[in-house]
């Protein structure tokens, strides 16, 4: 009797803990989205914000959150610092929406910008096969082709472009870059 006592007391404050802590984190967020209306170019209130929205497990608000402050830090020059910050967004957007075409082609620009091609190339790779396979042929053939950049003779990506020209009606076929290979 004392047992099951103690942790029925034990469970009602967890539970009011937990309601606790759950009101405390939708102050927070409400707070911080009450400071980016006063000031909507704050690249940390975004990336906080962010980081709220994952606690409280909404991952594609927290994302949104974040490629806000992607976009307002990739306006201005990119040094180095600057390139650096901008993947560690990236990646936190991919880790949630692993089939963003257009946030892999902005990290893999940034690679590429800091001369990590072969990471770049093997992101464009991975995330193209995934989008393939599960039959997003647009967004993969684009990323397909910017793979091509780094690995022009590349058979299998040729080959998944010209399955892709064919299963779109298209004709034609993948046009190798001009530039030169830069892996």
């Amino acid at each position: 009797m004392k047992r099951e006592l103690i942790l029925w007391i034990w469970s009602e404050l967890n539970k009011l803990f937990s309601e606790s802590s759950k009101k405390r984190l939708e102050r927070k967020i409400v707070q911080y989205k009450n400071r980016l209306v006063k000031n909507p170019y704050h690249l940390n209130l975004y990336l906080r914000l962010g980081d709220l929205l994952l606690k409280q497990n909404r991952p594609q608000a927290a994302a949104e959150y974040y490629r806000t402050a992607a976009g307002l830090l990739a306006q201005g020059y990119h040094s180095r610092e600057v390139t650096v910050e901008l993947i560690k967004i990236y990646k936190k957007i991919l880790a949630l929406s692993p089939l963003d075409d257009q946030t892999c082609k902005d990290l893999g620009e940034e690679y590429s910008r800091i001369g990590q091609h072969k990471k770049a190339y093997n992101l464009y790779f991975s995330v193209a096969e995934n989008l393939y396979r599960q039959g997003f042929y647009e967004k993969a053939l684009k990323l397909y082709q910017s793979a091509l950049v780094f690995a022009p003779d590349s058979t299998i990506i040729c080959s998944r472009c010209a399955d892709i020209y064919y299963r779109l009606g298209r004709s034609g076929g993948p046009r190798k870059p001009e530039q030169e290979t830069v892996v």
